[in-house]
């Protein structure tokens, strides 16, 4: 049973499908599943859910001892979505980035404290002045 399976089944569990949404699970359950980094879980969750008419509300208290504590819930927000034939053209196109996207800029050594107080405490040249008619 895959990790996103595992945190469906229990998104799913006492599911009220007149009211379009579960009750709320607190955030220790989810941990307990061992399921690793559940915030990525949560977001592939979501793409799966997404397609079916659901997706994943979250609730966040933080009480006056200090703890923050966290709720999530599967709710529904719309029908499933039929699935679209593809196109004939071999299927969708990646969006293209501009050519000066991703460009390599050079990286500039940070100076120390010394070298910066130095370069400050210099005098510095006024640029020539003249005045001309």
């Amino acid at each position: 049973m895959s990790k996103v399976h595992q945190l469906d089944v229990l998104m799913s569990k006492d599911f009220d499908d007149a009211a379009g949404a579960g009750p709320w699970v607190p955030l220790p359950d989810v941990i307990a599943l061992g399921i690793g980094p559940y915030s990525r879980r949560f977001q592939d969750l979501r793409k799966v859910y997404l397609p079916m008419g659901f997706d994943v509300e979250n609730r966040i208290e933080r009480g006056g001892d200090g703890v923050t504590r966290s709720w999530y819930r599967k709710v529904r927000v719309g029908y499933p979505q039929a699935e679209r034939p593809e196109s004939q053209s071999g299927g969708t196109k990646k969006a293209r980035r501009s050519p000066g996207a991703w460009k390599a800029h050079p990286i500039v050594q940070p100076k120390s404290w010394e070298e910066w107080d130095r370069e400050r405490n210099q005098p510095k040249s006024d640029p020539p002045f003249e005045l001309v008619p």
